[in-house]
C-alpha cells in the first residue's frame, strides 16, 4: 500500500515538473530538487541535500544518471533505472525526478503537491471572481509562437526592498535578483498578457525604510524562458544572459486585492 502511493505521488510529481525540465540540458536534478523542496522550506534545505551528494547547478543528464546509479540500483536488470534510462528521454526525466523525491524525501513530496493544489484554488477562485466581471470574448485569436518574448515579471515588495529604484529606470539582473527574493507574491506573464493582472495601487509616494508594500512591474526583454515559472529560484535560473531589464511600474499597493494571479511565496 505505502509503495502504491509513493508510486502515485513521483508520478504526480512529474506531471508538476517535467514542463519545466523537458529539453533542459543541464542542471536537471538540481533544479527539481529545488522546486520539491522549495513549498517546505525555500533554498537552503535543497542546497544543503545537494551539496552532501555532489549534485551540481550545471551537471549534464549523463552526470545526473550517474546520481541516479549511486542511490537506486536493483538487480533485476528489466528495472535497472540506468537501463532504461538510456532508451527513453522521458523516462530518463521521470527517473531523476524519483530520485529527487527519494532525496527530498516522501513528506516533502506531499508538501510541494500540497503547494501546488493551493495554488491552482487560489488562481481558479481569481478567475471565477473575475468571469463574474466580465463578460467572455466572442473570439480569441490563435497568436503563433515567437522565438523572443518580453517578459513582464510583477512582484510585491516592501518598500524597503526598493532602493533608489525609480519608473522607467534600467534594473540590472542582481538588483532583479535581490527583488525577486523580497517578494511575498509574483508573477511572469508575456508582455501584453499584464495588462489582465489587477493589483490595487495608488498614486501616492513610496517611503523609504518602510514595510509598506508595493507593486514592481519590470519588462525584460527575450525573457520568454522565465514566463509561467512558479518558483522563485527557477524564475532566477531563467533571467536572459543580458541581465538587464526596464521598470515600468512602481506604485504602493492600496492593498492586496487582485492578486490572485499572483504566486504566493
Amino acid at each position: 500500500m505505502v509503495n502504491n502511493q509513493l508510486v502515485i505521488v513521483y508520478n504526480q510529481i512529474f506531471e508538476q515538473v517535467s514542463p519545466q525540465i523537458t529539453n533542459q540540458g543541464r542542471g536537471v536534478l538540481y533544479d527539481v530538487m529545488h522546486i520539491i523542496l522549495y513549498a517546505e522550506q525555500p533554498g537552503s534545505k535543497a542546497k544543503n541535500i545537494c551539496n552532501y551528494f555532489g549534485i551540481e547547478s550545471y551537471a549534464t543528464l549523463d552526470e545526473d544518471k550517474r546520481i541516479v546509479d549511486g542511490v537506486i540500483s536493483n538487480p533485476n536488470d528489466s528495472f535497472n533505472p540506468i537501463n532504461l534510462l538510456r532508451h527513453d528521454p522521458e523516462r530518463e526525466l521521470f527517473w531523476i525526478v524519483v530520485i529527487a523525491c527519494t532525496l527530498a524525501g516522501a513528506y516533502s513530496c506531499v508538501k510541494y503537491l500540497e503547494y501546488i493544489k493551493e495554488q491552482k484554488a487560489t488562481q481558479e477562485r481569481g478567475n471565477k471572481a473575475r468571469n463574474l466581471q466580465l463578460a467572455p470574448p466572442s473570439q480569441q485569436s490563435v497568436t503563433p509562437p515567437r522565438k523572443s518574448l518580453t517578459a513582464a515579471l510583477c512582484l510585491v515588495v516592501s518598500a524597503n526592498a526598493i532602493g533608489n529604484l525609480i519608473k522607467n529606470d534600467q534594473i540590472n539582473v542582481s538588483d532583479i535578483e535581490k527583488l525577486i527574493d523580497a517578494a511575498s507574491y509574483f508573477v511572469c506573464t508575456e508582455e501584453p498578457d499584464s495588462n489582465q493582472l489587477h493589483p490595487e495601487i495608488t498614486d501616492e509616494d513610496i517611503p523609504t525604510n518602510s514595510n509598506l508594500e508595493v507593486y514592481v512591474k519590470i519588462y525584460i526583454d527575450e525573457g520568454q524562458e522565465m514566463i509561467g515559472k512558479k518558483v522563485p529560484y527557477i524564475l532566477k535560473r531563467n533571467l536572459p544572459s543580458h541581465g538587464q531589464g526596464v521598470v515600468k511600474q512602481l506604485a504602493c499597493l492600496r492593498n492586496l486585492s487582485g492578486l490572485e494571479k499572483f504566486n504566493r511565496v
